[in-house]
Order: C-alpha cells, then sequence, then structure tokens
C-alpha cells in the first residue's frame, strides 16, 4: 500500500489598509500640503492628530490687504506642544508660527489667493481650529 499525501493551496486576495488608529477624522488623509482641506472663515472644525510624527494641512482663502486670524479652541489632550505653521506656498518656507495649547496665528494677505496651515503636536489629539477675518 503506498500512502500519499495531498496538500492544497488557494490564494486568496488580501487588502491591508493604514489608518490613523481611532484618532482618524473626516479631513484625511490631510497629511501633506497637496492634500490641505479647506477652513471657511468662522466655521470650526474638529480635527485630530495621531501621533507626534502627524502633521494636519488645510488651507484658506484670504484676501488681499485683509487680517486674518487662525487659532485653535478646545485642545482635548491638552497638548502644550501643539503649533500652528502658516505658509504661502506649498513649496515656500513657514511665514508665521504660533504655539502653545492655544496656539494662534496672524497675517494680513499679501495676495489674494490661499494660504496653507500646518498644525502639529506631541500627542495623540483631537483639537478644534477656526479661522476669523480681523476687522
Amino acid at each position: 500500500m503506498i500512502s500519499r499525501s495531498l496538500s492544497l493551496r488557494v490564494a486568496l486576495p488580501l487588502m491591508l489598509t493604514a489608518s490613523c488608529g481611532f484618532f482618524r477624522d473626516q479631513y484625511e488623509p490631510d497629511n501633506q500640503c497637496s492634500s490641505a482641506r479647506p477652513i471657511l472663515l468662522d466655521a470650526q472644525q474638529t480635527h485630530s492628530l495621531d501621533n507626534r510624527y502627524d502633521k494636519d494641512w488645510l488651507m484658506l482663502r484670504v484676501e488681499a490687504g485683509r487680517r486674518y486670524r487662525v487659532g485653535l479652541g478646545r485642545n482635548f489632550a491638552n497638548d502644550s506642544d501643539m503649533a500652528i505653521w502658516l505658509h504661502e506656498s506649498c513649496t515656500g518656507d513657514w511665514i508665521a508660527r504660533g504655539g502653545g495649547a492655544h496656539a494662534s496665528v496672524f497675517y494680513t494677505a499679501t495676495a489674494t489667493g490661499n494660504v496653507y496651515l500646518k498644525v502639529t503636536g506631541q500627542k495623540r489629539n483631537r483639537y478644534e481650529i477656526v479661522a476669523t477675518e480681523l476687522r
């Protein structure tokens, strides 16, 4: 009697997805300037940072000669190392920075168009951010 073993191999499709854990928000992916999501004046948004390497990019439409403030509201993890960096383009250096648990940045627009805001922190955090025009 001859004994043989039979093996069967089946290839099943496998899909892996990356996520920002339980801190994922409706604006993701927004980790690069090129994927910045718009923030409207006086419209508070709630964003999240999954870890200290995560960053959120936002885009604000501004008009030449007008002054703006972008600031953090509630900072749920009370992260005192939060920062807002303002860029006039995705390729340029930052031109204004605000830091702290309730960071703010002020900007007088030199031209009409979009400016870009990068938000960083040191902890997993959910935070509120709002842009206003100062009169």
